[in-house]
């Protein structure tokens, strides 16, 4: 789904400026508002259900700090990037989670592996639009997205083989995965959807957090 959403997002021309413009917004939106779904009713609720509390609230804060620095030094250099940094801080840790249900045994795995597929779709759309306007080049977006979906399986994997076992480093990567999301989503992806005087991206960014709502409610 991250390539073909890339791919969507590279093929994308539309002749009016202001419907484009929309369109751009709103896939930012759409791809916020998804991300806001994960951390609020996958990452943080299977973090704070596998690590002792103590640990959650220094490790949220440690992902916020060191992915915002991330993104800061990435602005400084003219590369935004902070969409697809935020759909790779959500696709790691929902992959690794996702080995662990099925090491475990559970019935909502495949369900859940549907679900994630499906929402990095909407994400590696938005994450390709907000890159072109950097003029990153299609090979190197291409080799981006294509390595960013092999990150994925490697990361199921060490969820399958190692996690089960380990369950509070689970809870401690996905809250400082959570920390990372929510400072890239305050910092640059929220503030980069708004468009004055058009309410299309807000709806953009409804329609995401409600297609995770929805795939929450399924499992």
């Amino acid at each position: 789904m991250i390539p073909l959403g890339g791919w969507l997002g590279r093929i994308e021309h539309h002749r009016d400026s202001h419907l484009r413009a929309d369109l751009l917004h709103g896939a930012v939106a759409f791809g916020g508002g998804a991300l806001m779904a994960a951390v609020m009713l996958v990452l943080l609720p299977l973090g704070l259900a596998t690590a002792p509390g103590p640990w959650l609230l220094p490790a949220f804060l440690a992902g916020a700090g060191l992915f915002l620095g991330l993104d800061v030094g990435l602005r400084k250099r003219g590369t935004r990037a902070a969409v697809f940094i935020a759909m790779v801080l959500d696709y790691v840790p929902e992959a690794m989670a996702l080995g662990a249900a099925l090491a475990l045994g559970s019935p909502a795995a495949f369900l859940l592996a549907f679900l994630v597929g499906i929402q990095n779709l909407p994400e590696a759309f938005s994450a390709t639009k907000d890159l072109q306007r950097s003029r990153w080049p299609p090979v190197t977006l291409a080799w981006l997205l294509w390595g960013a979906f092999l990150v994925g399986p490697m990361a199921a994997t060490v969820g399958f083989a190692i996690l089960p076992g380990h369950p509070f480093v689970l809870g401690v990567v996905l809250s400082a995965t959570s920390g990372g999301i929510i400072a890239l989503l305050l910092q640059e992806i929220i503030p980069e959807s708004y468009r004055k005087g058009h309410v299309a991206p807000t709806w953009g960014g409804i329609a995401g957090f409600s297609m995770g709502l929805a795939g929450h409610l399924l499992v």
